[in-house]
Order: structure tokens, then C-alpha cells, then sequence
């Protein structure tokens, strides 16, 4: 009589099969056992194969089977498979050009992540926000949400997002204010620095080095400017940032009363070198050097 068979240990994860038309090879997925009450399973296994479709860029199958497992999540009351899934429906929307339906799908599943204090997730969304709104060019909202993701990034001990998430920020501020943007990058800098980062080291370098060649060039520009006098019969006038029109009309800011002078005779600008002339079309020409200058 035979004897009764070996008990076989417990499985610890489950293999299924791909979905119908999900791929032309046969893919095996791993869930574990321990997340597999029938309806979570399902929801899990719909987000990784519409994950995997958008892997593909394959944009209108990967939100189907998204938007399945979203239902059955809401149904299971799982906020984490809810805000996972609201995040994956944000990409799609962000790779298919809908900027202001990802922000919405993206704001969603952070408040979800909110929910559940998970602030690594929390961060990234974050980030992925203020992307959002730095290529719409509304910089003040991509500042805040960047802001709000350093501060999670810190609180995580990241401390390569966070050098990123600097480095983004200073990238912003660079427009508008470039002593903020010194400081940020000064910050990035040090941290790819200790994280032995030389490629971001040399960008964040190569930045730092244009804005003090910027505010460089602006001061000598400045001091040039305000060094530069213009003498003449009517006195001598201080040459400065703005234009100065030339003329017999008490509109010009330097007036010249001899008939031989044209109502707009010439206009003096500054530039990066100094200061240009150019004739207004005058009748009677303007010299420089005993050349005559060809009107504008």
C-alpha cells in the first residue's frame, strides 16, 4: 500500500498568466500570495500590465487597464492602490499632452499619499507638479511645489533628489533673482559634491559661473554708462542707461536751438560697450569722426 504523500510547503507567490492582448510573448507576473484576496489581486495585476503598456508608450491600452484597476481599488476602499493608480492615470495624461488633466490626476493621489503619510511618494509627486507647472512657465506655483518636495526630500535623508530639487529650483530663480539662485546652487553643489557627483558638480558650476559673468558684464556696463559725458557748445550732459534724443523740440532730452539742427536730429543708446549715435534722418547730417552717418 502506498504511502500518503509529502505535504508540499505553502507557495509563496502566485504566477499569472498575461492578460488577452496584452503581449505578443508570454510574461509571467509575481504577486505575492500574501496580497492575493481575489479582488486586490485582480486591481494589482491590472495596474502592473497598464504600467507595463505605458513602459511601451502603448498611451490607449495602458489607461484601460489603469482606469479597471482604479474601480476596483475604489471599491476595495485601498488608498494606496487608488493613489498609485491616480499617478500612473497622470503619466498617461502627461505623455498624451493633457498638462492640466495631470495636474489634477497627480494633486489626487498626493492628497491620497497625504492620507496615508507616505512622504517619499509625497515628494515625488511634488516634483512631478512643480514640472508641470515650471513648462507652463507658471514659475511661482512650480517654486512652491519644488519647496514643498526639498522639504520632504530632507525629512527622507535623499539627499541626491533633494541636490536634484535644487538644482531645478535655482534653475527657476535664475530668471528673476540671481543671488537666490547662487544660494540654491551653492547648496546642489555641495551635496553633489559629498555624493560624488562629477557630472552634476560641473553643470551646477558651469551655471554658477555664467551668472557671475552676467552680473560681471552688467556692472562694467553700469560703470561705463556713468562715466560717459557728452560735451557740447550747450553745455555737457551725463550719459546713463536710457536713450537720449538730440533736437530743437523741447520733447528731446537735449536741446540744441541752432536752426542748423533738426527738430529730431540724433538719438544717443547705451549698449554692452558703451553708448552708439545714430541719425534721425536729420537735413543736415550728424558726424562722428568726420564721417557722416547714414540715417535710420
Amino acid at each position: 500500500m502506498a504511502g500518503t504523500p509529502p505535504r508540499l510547503p505553502a507557495p509563496k507567490y502566485l504566477n499569472i498568466v498575461p492578460l488577452p492582448k496584452v503581449s505578443s510573448t508570454r510574461a509571467y507576473m509575481m504577486i505575492p500570495i500574501s496580497a492575493c484576496k481575489p479582488a486586490k489581486a485582480w486591481a494589482f495585476l491590472l495596474w502592473l500590465v497598464g504600467m507595463k503598456r505605458l513602459g511601451c508608450s502603448f498611451l490607449k491600452d495602458s489607461s484601460i487597464y489603469i482606469e479597471q484597476a482604479l474601480t476596483l481599488f475604489q471599491q476595495l476602499n485601498d488608498s494606496a492602490g487608488k493613489a498609485r493608480v491616480l499617478q500612473a492615470i497622470g503619466d498617461v495624461q502627461q505623455l498624451s499632452r493633457q498638462p492640466d488633466a495631470a495636474l489634477q490626476s497627480y494633486q489626487e493621489a498626493l492628497a491620497l499619499f497625504q492620507q496615508i503619510q507616505n512622504q517619499a511618494e509625497q515628494a515625488k509627486l511634488l516634483e512631478m507638479i512643480g514640472d508641470i507647472y515650471h513648462s507652463l512657465g507658471e514659475h511661482e506655483s512650480a517654486l512652491h511645489n519644488y519647496q514643498q518636495a526639498l522639504k520632504l526630500y530632507q525629512d527622507e535623508k535623499d539627499h541626491l533628489k533633494r541636490a536634484k530639487v535644487l538644482k531645478t529650483i535655482g534653475d527657476i530663480q535664475r530668471l528673476t533673482d540671481k543671488d537666490a539662485a547662487l544660494e540654491s546652487y551653492g547648496q546642489a553643489l555641495a551635496l553633489f559634491s559629498e555624493l560624488k557627483e562629477p557630472t552634476e558638480e560641473a553643470n551646477i558650476q558651469q551655471a554658477i559661473y555664467e551668472i557671475q559673468q552676467s552680473e560681471s558684464e552688467s556692472a562694467k556696463v553700469s560703470e561705463s554708462n556713468q562715466q560717459a559725458v557728452l560735451n557740447g557748445p550747450s553745455g555737457s550732459i551725463t550719459l546713463g542707461n536710457t536713450s537720449i534724443n538730440i533736437g530743437r523740440l523741447p520733447t528731446n532730452q537735449l536741446v540744441v536751438n541752432d536752426p542748423k539742427i533738426s527738430a529730431r536730429h540724433a538719438t544717443i543708446r547705451p549698449t554692452a560697450s558703451g553708448h552708439t549715435i545714430s541719425d534721425l534722418g536729420s537735413s543736415n547730417g550728424t558726424f562722428l569722426n568726420e564721417r557722416r552717418l547714414t540715417p535710420r
